[in-house]
Formats: structure tokens, C-alpha cells, sequence
């Protein structure tokens, strides 16, 4: 939300819009399949999602939440919810490029699978994750870098020469995107992003998206996008408990949406 303010001179009111101190944006969709890196977390199902953003023009610091219904298939023992908790920095470096550096967190409570050791002691890996980034933004043009910092990337996790648990701790994401304005309020989506992991490459994977998003007002938009990851069908596939349907959680899809924004 923008705020104006009016100035009064002493010959005649002057309008004058002044840049407001913080702003408060925020938006709640409904999208057919939820992805986060080309990876269903629904089970190739559907998904509600709100978000809510506060920043300080200023200084350009700015922090967040958001959270999604999720799948017991790709988060073993989960409420069915993921919250998810950001902050950051954003600052110009010169007239055409932003730094954007910061923080987010993913939780899914009551996530987690207990791990056999050689000891006999299991070892209990949650789904918990957390993440710095650090990107540079020119336009509708963005490249953004992710560093795990958790002890786990949401479940992920590997083992030495023995059989023990070990942390997956530095996994890396690089991520390209491009969404330029087609005008009439249609913007092409396009990403290509890449995710190693420390110490477990059967994981690694490969995504891309190519989508158009179409704003109706400043309020209502409707999205489509094709997105497609190639990682491993061994590795990404996963078991519902409920009905014990094993779906790819990767491979190519159609994904619709319609979101909200306030």
C-alpha cells in the first residue's frame, strides 16, 4: 500500500506524493500443483497459499511469511502445512542493478523420518530448512544464489563410509529468471535453476519453467506454467500413506493459478 501526502504552500495546495516509510503488500492463490523448484509438494495435487510482506523504504530492509497446505507423501509425519519465515536486504548498487541479499526458513511441523544407525541409536532427521540467498536484480531480470545453512534440506540427508547420519549442510540452488511485460497486463515467466547437494549428487536436479501470468487490475491474476525437473525417478518419487499412491514428484507438468493481491 502507498501513501500520498498533501502539501500545502502559501499561494496555492500543492500535491505532492511522498514515499511512504514502509509498505505492507500481501496475496493469497490457489495454484492446481504446488512446486517449489520443479518438485511437487502436494503430491500433484492442489494447494492454498498466503503470503505477507512488510519493508522499510529507507534502509531497504524488508521480511516476510508464507505458507502452503502440503503432502504427508513428500513430508513424512507433517500437519499438512508448511509456514515459512524470510528477511532481507535490498539496496541499489547503480542505476541498473539491486543487490538482494538475506534468510529464509522453511518449517513443516511434525515433519521428520527416523534413520537407522550402526550404534542402534536412530538418528531423527526433520524437515526443516534454512537458507541464505544472495541475487541481483535489473529489471525483470534476476539471478539468485541459495546456501543451505540447516543441518537437513527438507528431509535430504547423507551417510558416511559406516552407515551414520551426516548433515547436508552447504547444498547449493542457482536460479535464472526473466519476466518481462508483454503489455496489456501479460507477463512472460521464464527460469532455469540448478540444485547440488553436499555429498548426495543422486539428488541433484535440473529445473526450468517457461509460464505467462495475466493481471487484472492491480488486485486479480491468473497464471500457467509449464514446468519440468529432471531428477532422479529413484529419488523423487513418493509414497502417500493414505491411499499408498506413488506418484514422480518431478518430470513435467501444467501448473494453473489464481491469486489475490493486497
Amino acid at each position: 500500500m502507498h501513501a500520498g501526502t498533501t502539501l500545502a504552500q502559501s499561494e496555492a495546495p500543492v500535491a505532492s506524493e511522498v514515499t511512504p516509510a514502509y509498505t505492507l503488500t500481501g496475496n493469497v492463490g490457489v495454484v492446481s500443483d504446488y512446486r517449489f523448484r520443479g518438485v511437487s509438494n502436494t503430491h500433484r495435487r492442489p494447494a492454498l497459499q498466503a503470503g505477507l510482506e512488510a519493508s522499510h523504504t529507507a534502509s531497504g530492509l524488508y521480511g516476510g511469511i508464507w505458507g502452503s497446505n502440503v503432502a504427508n507423501a513428500a513430508f513424512n509425519g507433517t500437519q499438512g502445512y508448511e509456514f515459512d519465515a524470510y528477511g532481507g536486504w535490498r539496496t541499489a548498487l547503480n542505476e541498473q542493478w539491486q543487490l538482494d541479499a538475506g534468510l529464509a526458513t522453511y518449517w513443516f511441523p511434525g515433519a521428520a523420518i527416523s534413520v537407522a544407525q550402526p550404534s542402534g541409536v536412530n538418528a531423527t532427521v526433520r524437515y526443516h530448512t534454512q537458507e541464505l540467498k544472495l541475487g541481483l536484480n535489473s529489471g525483470s531480470f534476476n539471478v539468485t544464489g541459495w546456501y543451505s545453512v540447516g543441518r537437513y534440506w527438507s528431509g535430504f540427508y547423507r551417510t558416511d563410509s559406516l552407515g551414520n547420519v551426516r548433515d547436508v549442510r552447504g547444498t547449493r540452488y542457482l536460479e535464472v529468471n526473466w519476466n518481462p511485460d508483454l503489455g496489456n497486463g501479460v507477463t512472460l515467466n521464464l527460469h532455469v535453476g540448478t540444485q547440488r547437494f553436499r555429498g548426495l549428487s543422486a539428488a541433484n536436479f535440473n529445473d526450468i519453467r517457461a509460464g505467462v501470468t495475466k493481471a487484472f487490475g492491480a488486485e486479480w491474476q491468473l497464471s500457467a506454467a509449464v514446468i519440468h525437473n529432471d531428477g532422479d525417478r529413484a529419488v523423487w518419487t513418493f509414497i502417500d500413506p493414505r491411499d499408498n499412491s506413488a506418484r514422480y514428484a518431478a518430470g513435467t507438468t501444467l501448473v494453473l493459478g489464481v491469486q489475490r493481491n493486497f
